[in-house]
């Protein structure tokens, strides 16, 4: 008798590349996360050669970047986000939010750490933004946010838009040829 679980009832997020982090609280209790992360390591390391987004062997150097940025001392506090005329109403309003909390976004997603809890759009967004190392488009998040909160793609891609408005107003992310990646600067 063995104490691993029938493979053939792991969820399906297990071993994909953009889902699988050891601090999420939804990998944390999965009674499957110890063959997980070798799998979505595996699979994005797959994606990225497939993709040529790395060569073949980078990828070790990519992951212990990545928990050297995770260990690393967070920088100095950022200045509150400027709320501007041309964004739009309801993320001048998260802003402002954001603002009046006193939550680093740009620093903790910079040290590795997702700043959000509740609201889940923004736990999801910020998620990829610490998982996919070359950013993601509107699209790719707006599946995310069907897939994982179950909402209909009108819904997703509306809060997909603001998120693309939300990070660069906030000066934690920026938006490079139609990709949100994290402003390391």
């Amino acid at each position: 008798m063995t104490d691993l679980p029938d493979p053939s009832l792991a969820p399906g997020c297990h071993g994909q590349a953009l889902t699988f982090d050891t601090d999420a609280p939804e990998c944390q209790g999965c009674p499957f996360q110890a063959g997980c992360h070798a799998a979505s390591a595996a699979n994005l390391q797959a994606f990225q050669v497939e993709r040529t987004i790395i060569q073949p062997g980078e990828a070790p150097r990519l992951l212990r970047q990545r928990a050297a940025r995770k260990t690393a001392a967070p920088a100095a506090p950022a200045p509150a986000a400027t709320l501007t005329p041309s964004l739009p109403v309801k993320v001048r309003e998260l802003v402002a939010r954001v603002n009046a909390s006193g939550l680093q976004v740009g620093a903790s997603l910079r040290a590795g750490v997702n700043p959000f809890d509740k609201p889940a759009w923004l736990r999801v967004a910020s998620h990829l933004l610490l998982r996919v190392e070359t950013g993601f488009d509107r699209k790719t998040l707006s599946l995310a946010l069907q897939k994982t909160l179950a909402w209909e793609k009108a819904t997703a891609d509306s809060y997909a838009g603001q998120a693309f408005h939300l990070f660069p107003a906030l000066g934690a992310a920026r938006e490079v040829n139609g990709r949100l990646i994290i402003a390391r600067d």
